[in-house]
């Protein structure tokens, strides 16, 4: 359909983002490479799903995210509802989530 989750590279794009979701929580296109369940948030390896670094990033530091909660290896970023990211697993794809897309450039 030519278009894929959303890559976010600012605090402008992320506000974008966050218009786009409105009070929904969104699936971006953030995924972390490598690692397991006990790699430290500062050693994670995040990277968006056409390969571009994460230079720019907006995780819930309240919520301590990126953070693998229950030991769980959580690869995968969404956008929560206050505009922040959370990393959750792959099986959250099946609950309430709706996937941000953006153009293919």
């Amino acid at each position: 359909m030519g278009q894929e989750l959303a890559h976010i590279y600012s605090e402008g794009e992320n506000k974008q983002a966050i218009e786009a979701c409105g009070d929904n929580e969104c699936w971006i296109g953030l995924v972390e490479i490598g690692g397991n369940a006990s790699t430290p948030a500062l050693s994670q390896n995040w990277k968006w799903l056409n390969g571009g670094e994460a230079v720019y990033t907006n995780w819930d530091e309240m919520g301590g995210e990126p953070n693998n909660y229950g030991g769980i290896d959580e690869r995968y970023a969404n956008l929560n509802s206050r505009g922040k990211w959370n990393d959750d697993t792959k099986s959250g794809f099946d609950e309430s989530y709706i996937p941000l897309c953006g153009q293919v450039s």
